[in-house]
């Protein structure tokens, strides 16, 4: 994407422009882009095969997405697409030979600013989408994401997440939109100002929320990349800024306070500051695996923290075809 930036941050690339998710309110679904939504896509992969290697980190993730991802730009790494666009079917057959296979599932400073762009999607669009529907779920005919990354097939492995904590750093989540089962979605925390309200008034947080765990099959809304997981919502800001303090008292939250796996943070400063590395540092130890968005100046400049080599930077595609599609 034009706009996604470019630079050694970038571990990875995901959908992220004009992509759909979930509205604050009751079955609703907008249109969104930005790396704030790409970053989701691999939060909810890495929570998919959390669910099956409970011991996986970080760096055995960062692996398993060199080994599987589809090379995109020039030969193998480069600073516009990392090691390549995410691939469902080829991560879940790199896990299993990286761990080896066990035994079988059941189906089943201010921050930059970052895109605040959400556009409301009728019904209608959907009927008169030319896609198949991927699952039962409304609006899954216009989720072309999800078939650039081959979610068709990663559902199909039984993989959903289930017993696996996302935390997710932003501005809460939405108990309204009907398309997150209550029994998934914990209170959270609220830090903005310590109450105990982690409703989303923004949208943000919720978008990225459904793009994770959206419950798939339904009737209604979307499917999520990881439809079994438990969202819990660390609300730190209202309206999609907060900063790297603030960030960091989240990241030990979601660590100590809640047991999440994985841990998704879709905004970003151009520096960088000590307390937020260590909280990171800190998580990793924990055996958790952070995701963050990198930026969508469609510059060099890095975005802290998914500069830091701790996490794993997302960057944007749009669509085009791919082997899966």
């Amino acid at each position: 994407s034009s706009f996604s930036n470019k630079n050694d941050s970038v571990f990875v690339v995901a959908p992220g422009e004009n992509v759909y998710s979930l509205g604050r309110l009751p079955f609703t679904v907008t249109r969104s882009s930005g790396t704030s939504f790409s970053a989701p896509f691999v939060s909810g992969l890495a929570a998919m095969l959390k669910g099956k290697y409970a011991q996986m980190t970080q760096e055995d993730f960062q692996e398993i997405l060199k080994r599987s991802s589809l090379d995109l730009g020039e030969e193998g790494y480069d600073t516009s697409y990392g090691y390549g666009l995410i691939q469902v079917p080829a991560a879940i057959e790199a896990a299993a030979d990286y761990f080896g296979e066990p035994e079988p599932t059941e189906p089943i400073e201010p921050d930059v600013p970052i895109d605040q762009q959400f556009t409301d999607v009728p019904q209608q669009a959907a009927t008169q989408s030319l896609e198949p529907k991927l699952s039962f779920d409304m609006y899954s005919p216009l989720q072309w994401d999800m078939r650039q990354i081959g979610m068709r097939e990663g559902w199909n492995s039984g993989l959903s997440g289930k017993n696996v904590r996302v935390g997710i750093i932003d501005t809460g989540v939405s108990t309204k939109t009907r398309d997150i089962d209550s029994s998934r979605l914990l209170a959270g925390k609220n830090l903005v100002d310590e109450s105990q309200n982690t409703e989303d008034t923004n949208g943000h947080g919720t978008f990225i929320a459904g793009i994770i765990g959206a419950t798939k099959g339904n009737g209604v809304g979307i499917a999520g990349v990881a439809p079994g997981v438990t969202i819990v919502p660390i609300k730190t800001s209202t309206d999609g800024k907060s900063n790297t303090g603030i960030n960091a008292r989240g990241i030990y939250a979601a660590v100590d306070e809640f047991d999440c796996d994985v841990i998704n943070i879709s905004t970003g400063s151009e520096r960088g500051t000590e307390t937020l590395h260590n909280a990171i540092k800190y998580a990793n130890s924990k055996g958790v695996i952070i995701v963050c968005s990198t930026g969508n100046d469609g510059s060099e400049v890095l975005h802290y923290p998914g500069a830091y080599e701790e996490t794993i930077g997302v960057g944007i595609t749009t669509l085009f075809k791919t082997a899966s599609t």
